[in-house]
Parts: C-alpha cells; structure tokens; sequence
C-alpha cells in the first residue's frame, strides 16, 4: 500500500502556465499506484480472515493463555488475588 501511495506522489508543476499532464495523468498515478493499494487492501484483508493452523492456536494458548496457570489459578486472576507462595522442597 505504501508503496502505491509513493508512486502517486510528485509530477507536480514545472510552470505554472504549463502543467505536465504527462506526468499527471500518466499510467503510474492513474492506474499502477491505485491497484498496488487496493492488492495491499486485499492481502491485509486476508490475512486478518485467515483461519490460523492448530500448531499456531496451540502455540498460542502454550505461550499466552496457559502462562498464568503456572503460578496463579483462574480465580485468583479474576478476584484479583494474590499468588500462593509455594516453596519447593
């Protein structure tokens, strides 16, 4: 997308009398930049309904969902509780 939006940039006026059309309506503005951004829109919109692969959800409850398990309960984490101390022996 970003790169769509830098080739519509410039062109601007050399003279003011005297526009660069060329430059202005030319095929990079009028018709590349456009459907660079809307091909960024659609892989933005597919990788946000992208279904993710069960090795990833897996991961992802390992890492972020079962973290707190380790040292807290559920309970304890919605009441606001403080960890048990536990010591090993």
């Amino acid at each position: 997308m970003v790169l769509g939006y830098l080739l519509m940039v410039g062109g601007g006026y050399i003279d003011e009398m005297n526009p660069n059309y060329d430059a202005k309506y030319g095929f990079q503005r009028t018709v590349l930049a456009p459907m660079l951004i809307l091909l960024g829109l659609a892989v933005n919109g597919f990788a946000i309904m992208k279904k993710p692969s069960e090795e990833r959800k897996k991961h992802i409850e390992d890492t972020v969902l079962n973290a707190h398990k380790k040292s807290t309960t559920l309970e304890q984490l919605v009441n606001k509780e403080e960890p048990k101390k536990t010591t090993l022996s």
